[in-house]
């Protein structure tokens, strides 16, 4: 699930509903044993962040927003930087000069940003 949400390619998610739907009746049985499993089931019916971040490896400001994303815990969203060729980061620049996250959610994003507060509150507020 991740990698389609990373790719924008629907083979990934449609693999990733096969195995599930495998799956069902065992985890529906036996879920103490399908713990990983039924955390991806959640993932695919949530509707996950996904967050991309602009800006310099190693710089302060970039890793400023990098401690925003992983710190809460926040199971559901994926997350790309640096200079992967992924649709997530496509079209996505640093805003005047600083690291600048996208929040996007089914590839529609909130305004770009730079504080790490605002940040913070685009990834824990609801959807």
């Amino acid at each position: 699930m991740r990698l389609a949400l990373l790719t924008d390619d629907d083979r990934y998610r449609q693999a990733a509903q096969g195995v599930l739907e495998l799956l069902r009746e065992p985890m529906a049985r036996y879920p103490l044993g399908f713990a990983r499993a039924l955390n991806a089931l959640d993932f695919f019916l949530d509707r996950p962040k996904e967050v991309a971040i602009v800006g310099a490896a190693g710089a302060e400001d970039t890793e400023a927003l990098l401690r925003v994303v992983f710190e809460p815990f926040l199971p559901n969203k994926v997350v790309a930087g640096g200079a992967a060729q992924i649709p997530l980061l496509e079209d996505r620049a640093q805003r005047n000069g600083q690291a600048t996250a996208y929040v996007c959610e089914h590839y529609v994003c909130h305004a770009p940003t730079s504080d790490p507060e605002e940040l913070r509150a685009l990834l824990l507020g609801s959807s």
